[in-house]
């Protein structure tokens, strides 16, 4: 009976008698992807079929999963110690072997270097180099615990003083970064022979006494060293596009593509302050998730302990408020060791996505090493040898230097470059690849348009002759201009003539033309080269590039008269007289009901500010600052009068920031210039931050609300929160998962509120000011900052002055997200449709019930919905004209939602969970 050859079928039964044969062709079409998701792997010509263990693997289902399709057998190799026992649980996996006439190796991999690899290994293990020292390891562990001993040591023997502050601060920071070197050796079982007290000793290390979970760290870490610099694959590379763009061809890909998560151009300068800072909230929080989400309840309970620990160490001694500083502080200091180490030998390296390489090539174009000296060798854990330690991951450390020599051979051999560089090297070389990386999309794209603009000689001649025209061109009739427009539209002086459908096609978007047109009342206007220079900001008005923005226009601008002046120079025409007036996708009655109601607001006077009841707010806003410090001043520094001001100033920081709101609006003066003054002197003087910057986000906000792409208050889906209902189906079926979006209404809590004006508001303002030359503003800014520290730097100590601005910067974080967020995230989202203005923001806003404390704690953004159609309306007015937009509702059968504060809250966590909900249906079974 001759043997059963291999299938695409679903029987994957353990080899009989006689055993299943396949062809590689056959292997890589099972690798989880498409229609069949079965996953097969091959180990020493064997098959298995790993579709149904993959999640119980020990060491995660992501890393045996990146192998699925492929041959793993050099990462079987590598990865596990006892083999023998390993391979008795395969057998029950076995569904058939190698086909006779197949080769050994994929035929996309070097065979002669794994075999001179594979030969490699056979001599190290006959060398004995992966046999731990136990006296090596034994000194690491205690040096660790002397240090951390000495860490509360020298707190408690000689104060919390200036100098033995920080000493203990240095102390605590060593102390963490070598348990983590430490307890990296024990992930990799390379202390002990036996797996078991490795895994033992590492719950130890990194849970009881780093508080982080030891399945978390190798669920993420043994994925890294499967697939190392594999987008997609390497879970060190997630920060890309989210944060920075890494590799040249992902680079190039993220430019074609014109994707842009984050000023990658300047990606060099803002790595040092975004990458420790946003490591720090990202491990904290990802840790408590996947104990949680794995049930890992011992090493829940050991991290908790660990918390518990630290805090009853050093509170008695130093207080909370010096100990949240103390903590913080060398948790940030760890961050910035920890991640100029790992990523010195990663990031300068070839990034790309797998293409299957074998194991050597794989980690050699991954990795490179740094120089060996007594200090590297301690201050990175040994990580300088990161090659050996890729090629061997199981190889203890203190034998790299021995095992280096060899690998050297074998690269000079096959001709694979063996970088070593010095450690200050290394470090520079993660700034000047990243520089680098950033260059590559922008300057690609611009060679794109090149050759698209002079790829064809007689086009470009085209565009001369009709620049010519524009220029020439006598007068014309429509019917004259159509018919010499030869597809575009013909030039004269005085008038053009469009219709809809041309104008929607010069919307800066697609393969075409890049021109912007816009229609204001009838007329139409290229904005191609002033939208750059707009002061309200590029991305505001290219929003509505391609489509009638006559309502917005009406909306945005106080003086309309001094702003069409400037308009002049830009009409190149007007609507066709057979044209309608209103786009065909926009409600026709609404549009013009909406603006008879506009026009009778205006009648009534309510767009006129109450200058009374803007300087009150402005006066309970200073006596709340000051009152802030006389009360630290006055009643000392101790706990309650600390809480209190904390308060007090919390409180006086949103009020200035609602009234800088109104300002930015243009609703407090009549004179756009007195706006726009005290806008300063409350945005950059009072709270800290830039009032252009503000406005450029806060206005695209309002043009477009909840319009993802568009709407730069949705920038946090897909990226930390999946919003909309059709947006996360969407974002289902297209199986993306960026975050665990099942779980978002529970860490929303604990991430949004609580951390978007401490970590991204703060350095996004001082950036966008920097980088769009906002000096006036810098200046600002700068006297808040000098104003803070001076006055209360009189009263506090250094670690309580800290630990008072940020718990006042969260405080007030979680104040201003939770009234933002609940009139938005409940409602509509999704891509822009063109709906007219009534509907775009009805869609997208909501209110809360009017009281006098929903009025002055919400900044009377209770009144959402009139706030957005009408954003220069001072809020003193929002309850007048509420009756009549109610009645403009009704008429047009349009929801007016309303409902009280509470509810408005808890529809935020509602919101999040059903779209949590819809985007794992879609993901597991779309």
């Amino acid at each position: 009976m001759a043997p059963q050859t291999g299938s695409t079928g679903k029987e994957t039964q353990p080899v009989s008698t006689f055993p299943r044969l396949f062809t590689w062709e056959e292997i890589r079409t099972h690798n989880g992807r498409g229609q069949d998701q079965e996953q097969w792997l091959v180990i020493d010509r064997k098959v298995y079929d790993v579709s149904k263990f993959a999640k119980r693997h020990p060491g995660g289902s992501r890393v045996i999963k990146h192998y699925a399709g492929q041959d793993a057998t050099d990462a079987f190799i590598a990865f596990h110690n006892d083999k023998s026992l390993v391979k008795k649980y395969l057998k029950s996996l076995l569904i058939g072997e190698l086909a006779p006439d197949q080769p050994s190796f994929e035929s996309n991999k070097k065979q002669s270097l794994l075999e001179d690899f594979r030969e490699l290994r056979c001599t190290i293990e006959k060398m004995g180099l992966l046999m731990p020292n136990y006296i090596f390891f034994s000194l690491i562990f205690l040096h660790f615990l002397v240090l951390d001993a000495a860490s509360w040591l020298v707190v408690w023997y000689f104060g919390i003083s200036l100098v033995p502050f920080l000493v203990g601060i240095a102390f605590f920071t060593i102390a963490q970064i070598q348990m983590g070197w430490f307890q990296h050796d024990l992930g990799h079982c390379s202390v002990f022979r036996k797996p078991r007290w490795n895994r033992f000793l590492q719950i130890v290390v990194i849970t009881a006494l780093k508080g982080a979970p030891a399945s978390w760290w190798n669920h993420l870490h043994n994925q890294h060293h499967a697939k190392p610099n594999c987008f997609r694959k390497d879970p060190d590379l997630n920060m890309h596009p989210l944060l920075f763009s890494l590799g040249k061809s992902l680079s190039v890909e993220l430019g074609k593509k014109k994707k842009k998560f984050m000023p990658y151009n300047y990606q060099h300068k803002y790595f040092f302050l975004l990458a420790p800072l946003a490591l720090i909230p990202f491990f904290q929080l990802s840790v408590f998730y996947f104990a949680i989400k794995r049930k890992k309840w011992l090493e829940l309970f050991l991290t908790v302990l660990f918390n518990i620990r630290v805090c009853l160490m050093y509170v008695p001694l130093m207080g909370f408020n010096n100990f949240m500083v103390y903590y913080w502080l060398a948790r940030y200091l760890e961050s910035n060791w920890f991640i100029w180490v790992t990523q010195m030998n990663h990031i300068p390296m070839h990034i790309d996505y797998d293409k299957n390489k074998d194991w050597v090539s794989t980690q050699l174009h991954a990795t490179c090493n740094v120089n060996q000296s007594l200090f590297n060798d301690w201050f990175t854990g040994h990580l300088n040898f990161q090659i050996e330690h890729h090629l061997f991951p199981t190889m203890p450390r203190h034998n790299y230097w021995k095992a280096a020599p060899l690998v050297k051979s074998l690269c000079d051999k096959h001709g694979i470059e063996y970088k070593s560089k010095t450690l200050l090297t290394a470090f520079v070389d993660i700034l000047q690849v990243v520089k680098m990386q950033r260059q590559d999309p922008g300057q690609e794209t611009k060679r794109i348009r090149m050759l698209s603009q002079c790829s064809n000689l007689y086009g470009v001649r085209r565009e001369r002759r009709k620049k010519e025209r524009r220029r020439m061109a006598p007068l014309r009739g429509a019917e004259e201009l159509r018919e010499d427009r030869d597809g575009d539209p013909a030039v004269g002086p005085g008038l053009r003539f469009f219709t809809w459908e041309e104008i929607g096609q010069h919307n800066g978007r697609g393969t075409g033309t890049q021109e912007r047109w816009l229609v204001i009342e009838r007329k139409v206007y290229d904005i191609s080269r002033f939208y750059r220079r707009h002061p309200g900001g590029a991305q505001l008005i290219t929003s509505y590039a391609g489509q009638d923005a006559t309502d917005a226009f009406e909306a945005f601008h106080v003086d309309k008269v001094l702003v069409s002046k400037y308009l002049k120079s830009l009409q190149i025409g007007e609507l066709a007289p057979d044209q309608p007036s209103i786009e065909p996708t926009k409600n026709k009655m609404l549009v013009k009901d909406f603006r008879e109601l506009r026009a009778a607001v205006e009648k009534m006077g309510l767009l006129e500010p109450n200058q009374l009841f803007f300087f009150l707010l402005l006066t309970h806003i200073l006596l709340l600052d000051t009152a802030a410090w006389l009360i630290l001043l006055y009643f000392g520094t101790s706990l309650m009068p600390f809480i209190v001001s904390l308060v007090v100033l919390t409180i006086s920081q949103v009020q200035a920031a609602w009234l800088q709101h109104d300002l930015g609006h243009l609703s407090v003066f009549g004179k756009t210039k007195w706006n726009h003054l005290l806008h300063k002197f409350v945005m950059c003087h009072l709270i800290g931050a830039s009032a252009k910057w503000w406005t450029l986000l806060h206005s695209r906000h309002h043009a477009k609300p909840n319009c993802v792409q568009k709407d730069p208050d949705v920038d946090m889906h897909p990226f930390l929160f999946t919003l909309g209902k059709k947006l996360s189906v969407e974002l289902g079926i297209k199986k993306k998962k960026y975050m665990p979006y099942n779980h978002q209404h529970k860490y929303f809590f604990i991430t949004l509120p609580p951390l978007l004006f401490p970590t991204y508001f703060q350095c996004h303002t001082f950036y966008i000011a920097y980088t769009k030359r906002y000096w006036v503003d810098l200046a600002w800014m700068m006297t808040f900052y000098i104003k803070f520290f001076f006055i209360y730097g009189s009263l506090l100590e250094i670690k309580s002055l800290l630990a008072y601005y940020f718990i006042f910067r969260m405080l007030e974080s979680s104040w201003f997200v939770w009234v933002s967020q609940m009139n938005h995230i409940p409602m509509d989202i999704y891509y822009d449709n063109n709906l007219d203005w009534v509907s775009t923001q009805l869609k997208a806003t909501c209110n809360v019930e009017q009281s006098l404390f929903n009025d002055w704690f919400t900044g009377h953004l209770n009144f959402q919905i009139e706030h957005h159609l009408f954003p220069t309306m001072p809020r003193h007015n929002y309850w007048k004209v509420a009756p009549l937009v109610k009645s403009l509702c009704a008429k047009h059968g349009i929801e007016y939602q309303c409902k009280p504060l509470l509810m408005a809250f808890a529809d935020i966590v509602h919101s999040l969970k059903s779209s949590g909900e819809l985007w794992l249906d879609a993901y597991l079974h779309k």
